[in-house]
């Protein structure tokens, strides 16, 4: 049957309109509720940034200010190549680098397998030729832990004089192989081994007056109440830097970029931040580029590439800098950790 009343049909015209403005104002108000919730979900789960947190909180000591750095837009790059590149700023941990984190976590998981506890006379041993040092001093010392550093004797003269300041044990030795008994990463360890030992033959006599001493190896072992041991940290080895990264670092990064990143570039030294940020990057971000930028005169170019652990540069009588001369400290060293 055809409907030939006009106004039947003119009400089912304004009906028709007044269903289709409902319906369209019913979906725009879905989406933008929608999105208000994806918003505040982000928001929810975005990191403060240093400055809201040095503003708004009361951090928790020193710990409390290492970490979640921000991410700052390097204009110079970014304009001259036409892609967005950023910066971490990880001078904005108390000590002015990223060692901060690996000397906090490896501190942190040595008193969790309770090798070390606070306030006992324990001391923190690490060879290391500057900004490791640094970091294992002030995070010691603000924790109630001793702190000796192990130097080869050719660094700045600066870099003793701060850590001598910060309260560190400061001991130079001679530039050696790694393969000498009294290279300084070397003899921080036997410096560990040995503190218990010389404690219980000095008993009695210790300028502190405190006794009951005892050795602890790094890996297994635990202390029991009044006894103070030594601890090498073993940056190049204990995993606690590199989960320091993985845990922290990588989590970071992903955050504050939305994981929307092409690829990182960063230097190696110890490895631990390459190897903890890439590892947790790269199965959230598959396509993601890690590119390590090494110094003339590594090995790990070709030990990536030849699996060979050397470089031309380093053949004898044509090496043309010494093994730590580096502009960024530590990086470019020819050694592979376990």
């Amino acid at each position: 049957m055809i409907n030939t009343n006009p106004n039947n049909t003119s009400q089912q015209l304004i009906y028709g309109l007044l269903i289709g403005v409902i319906l369209t104002l019913s979906t725009n108000s879905f989406i933008n509720w929608w999105k208000r919730k994806n918003q505040d979900n982000k928001n929810a789960h975005e990191l403060k940034s240093p400055s809201d947190i040095r503003s708004q909180d009361i951090a928790d000591g020193i710990e409390g200010l290492i970490g979640n750095t921000p991410l700052m837009k390097i204009k110079s790059l970014s304009d001259a190549t036409g892609c967005e590149i950023l910066g971490k700023a990880e001078f904005l941990n108390p000590g002015g680098s990223p060692k901060d984190r690996a000397a906090l976590y490896m501190i942190k998981e040595a008193e969790r397998k309770k090798l070390i506890q606070p306030n006992k006379g324990c001391t923190i041993f690490e060879g290391t030729s500057g900004s490791t040092g640094i970091s294992i001093t002030m995070i010691a010392k603000a924790k109630g832990y001793n702190a000796w550093i192990i130097m080869p004797d050719d660094q700045a003269k600066e870099k003793y004089q701060l850590l001598e300041k910060l309260g560190a044990t400061v001991e130079k030795v001679k530039p050696a192989s790694i393969v000498d008994k009294n290279q300084f990463v070397n003899l921080a360890k036997r410096r560990a081994e040995d503190f218990g030992k010389n404690k219980e033959k000095n008993k009695g006599r210790l300028k502190d007056g405190k006794d009951n001493y005892e050795i602890v190896d790094e890996r297994e072992g635990s202390i029991e109440n009044n006894k103070a041991t030594g601890f090498f940290t073993d940056q190049f080895e204990n995993l606690a830097n590199y989960l320091a990264h993985y845990r922290g670092t990588g989590p970071e990064i992903y955050r504050q970029t939305n994981g929307k990143i092409d690829a990182i570039v960063t230097g190696a030294g110890t490895g631990g931040t390459i190897a903890g940020i890439s590892r947790f990057l790269k199965p959230l971000i598959p396509d993601l580029k890690v590119i390590l930028v090494d110094p003339p005169g590594s090995g790990l170019y070709h030990k990536v590439k030849h699996n060979v652990m050397y470089s031309p540069y380093e053949a004898e009588g044509t090496r043309t800098r010494h093994q730590v001369d580096t502009i960024i400290e530590g990086v470019g060293l020819n050694r592979m950790t376990e």
